[in-house]
C-alpha cells in the first residue's frame, strides 16, 4: 500500500476493491443453475427409488450439464444406472466420482470388484460385427456388460470399455481379456460390409 496523503491512501483502496468486485460475483452460483440441479437431484432420487433407470441416466446427464458440484447419492444412483444397462465403464467412472465427495467401504469395494474381473478393451470393427465369449457367463451383471458391448458393436461398430474377464471371438479373431492390460483389436470390415465407391462420370 503506498505512503502519502490520506486521500491518496483512499482513492488507491476504493480502486483495489471495485477491481476486485468481478472477481468476487464470478464466484457465486448462478441460482438458476442450483435451481435445476436440485431439481434434477430430485428427480433422480424418485426415479431411482421407483428403479426407472433409464430416467436416472437421463437426469444425471442433464445434472452435469448444470455445472454444480453433484453430491455423492447422486453419482451412486447414476453408477447403478449404467450398471443396469452394461456400461461398466461408465459405472466406474462415477463410483469414482462418489468416492471423490466421500469416502464409502461400499464404493470402495464396488471398484475393487470392478478392477478385480474386468479389463479394458479398444474394439474398431464395422456395424454389425458378432462379439462372443468363448464361454459364456451366468452372472447377471456380467451377461449384461457383454450384452452392451455387442450392442454398441452392431450399431457404430466400435466399442472402448471395460469386459468381463475371459476369452472372446470377434469375426474370427480371439482376443482374452485380463486385468491390468488394455486390449487393442482392429478389423478390416469384410469385402461385403465395405463402402462401394461411386464410379466417376
Amino acid at each position: 500500500m503506498p505512503n502519502g496523503p490520506p486521500r491518496s491512501r483512499l482513492v488507491w483502496l476504493t480502486l483495489v476493491l471495485w477491481m476486485a468486485v468481478p472477481a468476487v460475483a464470478q464466484d457465486q452460483p448462478d441460482e438458476a443453475a442450483v435451481a435445476e440441479y436440485r431439481r434434477l437431484a430430485g428427480e433422480m432420487r424418485n426415479l431411482a427409488n421407483r428403479g426407472a433407470w433409464s430416467g436416472v441416466e437421463r437426469a444425471y446427464v442433464q445434472a452435469l450439464l448444470t455445472g454444480h458440484q453433484l453430491a455423492f447419492d447422486d453419482y451412486l444412483r447414476a453408477a447403478h444406472a449404467a450398471r443396469v444397462r452394461g456400461d461398466v465403464g461408465a459405472a466406474r467412472t462415477r463410483l469414482l466420482g462418489a468416492k471423490g465427495v466421500q469416502a464409502s467401504r461400499d464404493v470402495i469395494d464396488w471398484l475393487w470388484s470392478i478392477d478385480s474381473s474386468h479389463g479394458r478393451v479398444m474394439i474398431d470393427a464395422w456395424p454389425g460385427a458378432v462379439l462372443t465369449p468363448t464361454v459364456a457367463s451366468f452372472l447377471p451383471d456380467h451377461k449384461q456388460a457383454g450384452e452392451f458391448a455387442q450392442t454398441e458393436l452392431r450399431t457404430e461398430g466400435k466399442f472402448e470399455g471395460l469386459l468381463p474377464l475371459g476369452d472372446y471371438v470377434l469375426a474370427g479373431h480371439e482376443m482374452s481379456v485380463t486385468v491390468h492390460r488394455v486390449i487393442t483389436l482392429r478389423i478390416e470390415p469384410p469385402p461385403s460390409h465395405k463402402p462401394r465407391r461411386k464410379k466417376a462420370r
